[in-house]
C-alpha cells in the first residue's frame, strides 16, 4: 500500500484526536500524484476533499486493500502493516502532537518544497521499502 501522511519536523500527527493543520494545496498536490486510482480514507479524513471534485472512497480498516492502494492516513493508529511506500507532506512547524508518526525500514527516494495556501513552505518525500 501506498501511505500517505502529514507530519510537523518532530513527526507529530495528531493532537487530542484531532489533525494538527491542512492545507489545500497539499490535497491539490495529492490528488494529481493518486491520479485515476482510487484513495481510501477516513470518513474524518475525506472532509478535507469538500471542496474538490476529487471524491476519496471512505474505509475504516486498511488491511484489506491491494498492494497498489494509495490511502491518505492522519491518525498514526489506523497505519496498517503492508505499507510499501509512503508519500509524507511536511508542515516544517512544530506543533504540539500526542500521536506521532514512527515507521522504520523505508529510505528516501525523492524530495521536494513548494509554497502551500497556509503554511509558506511544505516539503514533499517520498519513502520506498528498505
Amino acid at each position: 500500500m501506498i501511505l500517505i501522511v502529514c507530519t510537523d519536523d518532530r513527526n507529530g500527527m495528531m493532537f487530542n484526536n484531532r489533525r494538527q493543520s491542512r492545507d489545500a494545496f497539499v490535497i491539490t498536490d495529492l490528488i494529481k500524484i493518486v491520479g485515476e486510482n482510487k484513495l481510501y480514507c477516513t470518513e474524518y479524513t475525506s472532509k478535507l476533499f469538500n471542496n474538490f471534485e476529487f471524491k476519496p472512497e471512505i474505509c475504516e480498516k486498511f488491511d484489506n486493500l491491494s498492494n497498489d492502494s494509495y490511502i491518505f492516513i492522519e491518525n498514526p493508529d489506523d497505519i496498517p502493516q503492508n505499507i510499501t511506500k509512503i508519500i509524507k507532506y511536511l508542515w516544517n512547524r512544530h506543533y504540539p502532537s500526542d500521536k506521532k508518526f514512527n515507521i522504520t525500514n523505508f529510505k528516501l527516494e525523492s524530495s521536494c518544497e513548494f509554497s502551500g495556501k497556509s503554511h509558506e513552505k511544505i516539503t514533499r518525500e517520498i519513502y520506498v521499502k528498505c
